[in-house]
């Protein structure tokens, strides 16, 4: 009687690999190359691995980043959370564009008006441009 192949168990460091490469976005027909076995045994053995993966790696993902938000230097702060806010909360930037007179045209009181506006505007990005994030229309 002839011998077939032997059951394939994936070891725990094949486990990990088949969790890290579904949490990067390998296609499940090269996880299968990678490990030399067929789709079917691939489901059969690491289903849970390949079903949670990438939301482990998304949880992870998002953890970094709010952790870097409420809590890294002031630069970083900034920009995780207006990342997240963003990404999770619908945020976007908005662009005003002002038409206002020519200096020249301008009384006094326009012209300090408009500078402390300027010297009030909040939010600069480290390149001192003004960005303001707005809330999602509810």
């Amino acid at each position: 009687m002839p011998a077939g192949r032997p059951p394939w168990e994936p070891s725990e460091k094949d486990r990990e690999a088949v969790r890290l490469m579904a949490a990067v976005g390998v296609p499940q027909v090269a996880i299968c190359r990678h490990l030399g076995v067929s789709d079917k045994t691939l489901y059969r053995h690491c289903r849970h691995e390949l079903d949670y993966g990438a939301a482990e790696a998304n949880t992870m993902g998002g953890q970094s980043m709010y952790q870097m938000a409420i809590r890294g230097p002031y630069a970083v702060r900034y920009q995780a959370a207006a990342f997240w806010l963003k990404c999770r909360a619908g945020w976007k930037e908005t662009t005003a564009i002002e038409i206002i007179k020519p200096v020249a045209e301008m009384t006094v009181a326009e012209i300090e008006a408009r500078l402390a506006i300027e010297r009030d505007a909040q939010g600069r990005d480290g390149l001192g441009n003004v960005v303001r994030l707005r809330r999602p229309a509810r």
